[in-house]
């Protein structure tokens, strides 16, 4: 799974005009990954 969403990363960010696009969905899912790890619960 991993390896395959950072092969569509790559290939996304071999296209210079997606990189706003993508690094802004990096840092979005980056976010929603700290959260959801993090999250409330006290652990």
């Amino acid at each position: 799974m991993m390896i395959r969403y950072l092969m569509v990363l790559t290939w996304l960010l071999s296209n210079g005009w997606t990189q706003p696009l993508v690094f802004k969905d990096v840092a979005d899912n980056q976010l929603l990954n700290f959260v959801h790890d993090h999250g409330g619960t006290g652990e």
